[in-house]
């Protein structure tokens, strides 16, 4: 298993970890972390992924604005759905960070 396999993998599992963690009702500090690795940083991150931007530091930028952007858009959606909660907005994020990962894996593959 390459670097990059462990890292999809590891994203994979904090997709999974990270909207479990607030759904249970973790300690108010491990909650607002989870938070906002789930909302800023970790499907964007599984998505840049996906493409090969050359930079590390640039695909950290890229994460967070793709991040933002897919948080808006999950929002946006549920609410037009009239189906908004805290926790369906957590969890289709979570689903959407595990299908990148996998696209990952099997792309590495």
């Amino acid at each position: 298993m390459t670097r990059w396999d462990r890292i999809a993998v590891g994203t994979g599992i904090a997709g999974v970890l990270l909207p479990l963690l607030l759904l249970v009702g973790a300690p108010q500090p491990a909650r607002a972390l989870a938070a906002f690795a789930l909302l800023a940083f970790v499907p964007g991150f599984a998505v840049t992924r996906l493409i090969d931007l050359g930079s590390r530091a640039f695909d950290v930028v890229v994460a967070i604005a793709v991040s933002l952007a897919l948080a808006t858009a999950v929002s946006t959606g549920l609410l037009y759905l009239t189906a908004w909660s805290w926790g369906a907005c957590v969890c289709v994020l979570g689903a959407l960070t595990v299908a990148s990962s996998a696209a990952r894996l099997r792309q590495a593959s």
